[in-house]
């Protein structure tokens, strides 16, 4: 929803991307499947940066995550990789769903999708190799930052709604703020004693790259409040080069409620953030 979200906001505002991109094709194996992508590249004949777009949950295709990709990065001298998740389009191999009981097993899995992709596209003459970066919606949250916490090739990350608490604790918000308000689902967080599932704080400790997290006061999905204390904790107590984007009125999509629109505020701010990563030396 989020990528839909992104395509239709730069559709209305930009129209059709101005920006160019050649699509080349690529097969990576991993974890006992294959994994069909497409890099999308202004320049096939430059050593470009480069941005992995890892999605969220659900059965997601990369024909879903093309016009987001494409809206974010026009203009920008880079390089944009999307691919169908294992199990999924042309991808082979089971797909694996996930919920708390399943996450600790699934999170790392698609992780190691992830890294596979990096060590491909790392080593082909289209990448710059100093700045590959991932990002990462919702439970793409998840994984990114744990990818980003096992690779040295991993330069910065990018959150979009992404989630700093256990696997457990966010599926208990989701489901308890539909008859609660977010105020009322976030303080009972505290005394949540289910299956935590996959926990994101080990690798969270570990990461020592620049992450920028991307949150929406209205989120009914995950507990932004929530994971907002966790991770100002992080920076207070590990000096961690996390900057978050916080808007009081969007949503999980970055729907902003006080208007039924995409937030306008969104991609200026990441493009400038995403900028300054690939910049200089």
């Amino acid at each position: 929803m989020l990528a839909l979200a992104i395509a239709l906001y730069v559709n209305i505002v930009f129209g059709q991307s101005t920006h160019d991109f050649a699509s080349i094709e690529m097969e990576i194996k991993s974890v006992e499947s294959v994994i069909r992508g497409t890099l999308l590249t202004p320049d096939s004949t430059a050593r470009l940066p480069l941005i992995i777009i890892v999605p969220g949950s659900g059965k997601v295709e990369r024909d879903q995550n093309i016009g987001m990709a494409k809206g974010l990065f026009q203009g920008i001298p880079t390089n944009v990789f999307v691919y169908d998740k294992r199990g999924v389009g042309d991808s082979s191999g089971q797909y694996l769903g996930m919920n708390a009981e399943t996450s600790k097993e699934g999170i790392p899995l698609r992780t190691q999708i992830v890294l596979d992709i990096v060590d491909h596209l790392n080593d082909t003459p289209y990448v710059n190799p100093e700045k590959i970066g991932l990002i990462g919606s919702s439970q793409g949250g998840w994984v990114s930052p744990l990818a980003a916490s096992k690779s040295s090739k991993i330069s910065f990350v990018i959150c979009v709604s992404g989630v700093a608490c256990t696997v457990g604790v966010s599926d208990y918000y989701s489901d308890i703020v539909k008859d609660l308000s977010i105020e009322e689902a976030t303080q009972k967080l505290e005394s949540y004693k289910g299956v935590q599932g996959y926990d994101p704080s080990e690798a969270l400790h570990h990461v020592e790259i620049p992450v920028l997290w991307i949150y929406g006061g209205k989120d009914r999905s995950n507990p932004t409040h929530y994971d907002l204390k966790i991770l100002e904790k992080f920076k207070r107590e590990s000096d961690k080069n996390f900057t978050i984007h916080y808007y009081e009125n969007y949503n999980h999509e970055m729907i902003d409620e006080s208007t039924n629109a995409f937030g306008s505020e969104v991609i200026p701010n990441l493009r400038e953030w995403y900028l300054d990563q690939i910049s200089g030396e």
